[in-house]
Order: structure tokens, then sequence, then C-alpha cells
């Protein structure tokens, strides 16, 4: 099987109110007028969450944190890594936005938020990239589902280039057969329940800026019969008080609190 890092892109749950309802966190208004300051500075480097709740590496997400005055939800780069670790252009060459429990032990890691720095981003769905032909091979989807998928992308692409009044020309990507592809698949839990998912931040005070990394774990038999070997790690609600009260905790018994996670079942589909 091919398998590709996980997760490349998660659907988030964006809305503040909701957010607070949810949780009973408190979200740090100043933070957020901060960022909407940056992004209109600097629009490509400043990314908010997409209009349809999905971000990507490097983009900004509300994330739970635990504050002196209680639950808050703060602004956050989806990419951690440890301050001053190097220079701001050299990091932001960095795909550090995921982070393996078992990896929790390494330097990186430890200076960038491991048992000191800990969070909980909500989420609805989450996105791999894996191979046409692993899927086909598990009876997960078949060749023409894709197929129509792939010609309603080339459609759309196609469509806003000739809008743009430039001239279209098929991708490689696009002339290579659709066994031969690569296709994303969105996994949910069941009625779209949200996840509560732990990460870990890195704070830099001097770009006043946080970066985030979610973590993940081993899947469950259905994410590997969908053709993955990674999975994001899901808290229950009553939970996230314990994650977030880790900080300080060597790294035994945080591993010990992240094995007893809930093993929630997915459902998943062929995504744009």
């Amino acid at each position: 099987m091919l398998f590709f890092c996980m997760c490349y892109s998660v659907m988030v749950k964006k809305d503040i109110d909701e957010l607070e309802a949810l949780t009973g966190a408190i979200a740090d208004i100043p933070a957020f007028k901060r960022l909407k300051q940056k992004h209109r500075s600097n629009p490509k480097k400043y990314k908010y969450v997409a209009s349809d709740g999905r971000i990507y590496p490097k983009y900004y997400a509300p994330i739970i944190v635990a504050e002196d005055v209680g639950l808050s939800i703060v602004p956050m780069r989806y990419s951690a890594y440890p301050p001053h670790y190097m220079t701001q252009e050299q990091s932001a060459k960095l795909s550090t936005f995921n982070i393996r429990r078992d990896a929790m032990g390494k330097r990186f890691w430890q200076e960038a938020g491991v048992g000191k720095y800990h969070g909980v981003i909500v989420v609805n769905s989450f996105y791999e990239w894996v191979a046409v032909k692993d899927l086909i091979r598990a009876g997960v989807v078949d060749l023409q589902s894709v197929q129509e998928q792939f010609d309603i992308e080339t459609q759309q692409r196609k469509d806003r280039i000739l809008a743009k009044g430039k001239k279209y020309a098929p991708t490689k990507t696009e002339l290579k057969k659709t066994s031969e592809r690569d296709v994303v698949i969105g996994f949910h839990a069941d009625a779209y329940q949200p996840l509560f998912i732990p990460v870990i931040y890195s704070p830099d005070p001097t770009f006043d800026d946080k970066g985030f990394a979610i973590i993940t774990d081993d899947p469950n038999s259905e994410i590997l019969a969908a053709g993955h070997d990674r999975m994001p790690l899901h808290l229950k609600k009553n939970q996230i008080a314990d994650w977030l009260a880790l900080v300080g905790s060597d790294l035994k018994t945080i591993n010990q609190f992240l094995l007893k996670t809930t093993k929630q079942s997915f459902e998943h589909q062929l995504a744009s």
C-alpha cells in the first residue's frame, strides 16, 4: 500500500459562538482582531479558515487552551516548531503540522510544546490523499466513481482558467490513467459528531504567533482499509480539561493518557 502524510487537511468548527457553547471556552477577541489585521496586510501569509471550514498547513484556526482565567479560544497556525528554533524564513518551509504519538519524545517536539503547551481543535472531518488503486483493491470505491470525480474537478479547473481569459491545458496529473492517480478521501464521525483532537503548540513571542500540530496514532480498521496508516487521536468531551491540565507532566504520563482516548468509528467518502 502507498501511504501519505496524515492529516493534510481538516474541516474545523470555526463558528466562535458555537465553540463557546460547545466547550465552555471564551474567545480571545483581541487575538482574533490582531489576526484579522495581519490578514489584511498580508493575506497570503495569514490565511484563516476557508469559507467551507477547511484548513491546510499554515492556515490559522481556533484552538482551545487553558489560561489563568479558564478555557480560552485563540487563533493558531496549523504547523508547530520550537520558538527561535530557526529563522522565520526557514521555519516557513517546515511541514510540522502533525506529530506522531510515538515521536513525542524527540527533542524537536519536546521543545515545540509536548508537556508544555497543550490545546484542542474541534474538527468535523479530516482529509487524506490515498492511491486510487489501493481504494479499488480494498473495495472502498469503484473506478467509475473516481473517474467522475476527476472529470468534475478537471472541468471546474478549466472553467476557472477560461473565465480569466487564459488558455487551458491539462496538467500531467490529469493526463494520467485514473488507476495511477491519487484521490482525496474525507473521514467523519458517525452522524458528523464533532471530534475533539489534542494538539501541542509552540508560542513565539518574537513574531506574536503560535503554531499547533495535531497528534496522530495508529489507525483503526476503517482508516487502514481506506489506505492510510495514521489517524488523529480524539478525546471525549469530558477529557478536554484533563488533557489541558497535563502541562508539566512527564512523557510517560502523557502517553498513558493518550492511550485512553476514545476509539471513534468513521465513515468516509470521496471528497472534492
